[in-house]
């Protein structure tokens, strides 16, 4: 966290400072704003492309581990629930025996 705080920290200190224009009655000012235009264009794509770079670093190194991890849980999820649903169905089917044979041991008693 703190390389990233310090990383857009140093691309906001390259960033040159916005110019503000200066009153519409100086030609001298205007001519000089026209000039400034085509490297502020340039700054804003080298700003831009390090910004994007950096963002397409962090998201390369980070999210190929996270859903390697997500894809594990998952699938560990996954096979959890397959042995516990047939367990579930093993006990059903125990439940359904002892029921088919109720019958036959309630009337064997009386019989008795």
């Amino acid at each position: 966290m703190k390389r990233v705080i310090l990383a857009l920290a140093l691309a906001l200190a390259a960033a040159p400072a916005p110019g503000f224009a200066q009153e519409a009655g100086h030609e001298k000012a205007a001519a000089h704003e026209k000039k400034d235009e085509g490297g502020l264009e340039i700054w804003k794509w080298v700003n831009f492309l390090i910004l994007a770079g950096g963002l397409g670093y962090l998201i390369n190194k980070h999210a190929g581990p996270f859903f390697a991890a997500r894809s594990a849980a998952i699938r560990k999820d996954l096979e959890d629930s397959l042995r516990q649903r047939q367990e579930a169905e093993a006990n059903v089917a125990e439940v359904e025996r002892r029921l088919a044979t109720l019958e036959s041991q309630i009337a064997a008693p009386a019989r008795g």
